[in-house]
């Protein structure tokens, strides 16, 4: 459960700080490419037309990628799922959805994309890119290790304490595909 609980922390962090990935994949960053088919209210009923906008979106460039992502919360993930059970489509498998310790994924049906749903990204943003192109780092190596967990006697608590530092970077921010027209 602390571990759940740091995962989802370092995941709003990444995405919602001034230099996380919600801001690298803004389309007020230079080369983020924003259609305007994507933009607009995500509902299941207007998931799917959303979100095969930002897919023929794609540059040609990386359109071929077998990493290629859409990012969006865990909210909008659960409209798209509803979106594709509604559609009444034969592809759609409850199976093919998997939950990685709170983030959501399954493939984009015909597409070489897949879908993950992740509590770090809050309303309605969306952002495709090749998974490659986005960068975590820590300051050491230490950072992974730097973790205490102690049981405090007088509070009944078993609390714990991890100090690191968290960056992210994108490469090629052209090759972005976003929703954000920010």
């Amino acid at each position: 459960m602390i571990v759940n609980q740091m995962k989802k922390s370092d995941d709003a962090f990444l995405w919602n700080t001034t230099n996380g990935l919600g801001a690298l994949t803004s389309g007020s960053t230079s080369g983020v490419v924003v259609p305007t088919d994507a933009t607009g209210s995500f509902t299941s009923a207007t998931a799917l037309t959303r979100l095969d906008a930002m897919i023929e979106a794609i540059p040609s460039d990386i359109a071929d990628r077998d990493d290629l992502t859409i990012w969006m919360s865990t909210a909008n993930f659960r409209k798209y799922v509803t979106a594709l059970r509604s559609a009444n489509n034969f592809y759609f498998d409850p199976e093919s959805i998997s939950n990685r310790t709170g983030i959501l994924q399954m493939a984009y049906p015909f597409q070489n994309v897949k879908v993950v749903g992740t509590s770090g990204i809050t309303g309605n943003r969306i952002a495709l890119m090749p998974d490659a192109y986005a960068v975590v780092g820590t300051d050491l190596m230490s950072d992974e290790t730097n973790f205490q967990l102690w049981y405090d006697i007088n509070g009944d608590q078993l609390k714990h304490r991890l100090k690191s530092k968290l960056g992210v970077q994108v490469a090629f921010p052209e090759y972005i595909v976003s929703n954000d027209q920010n």
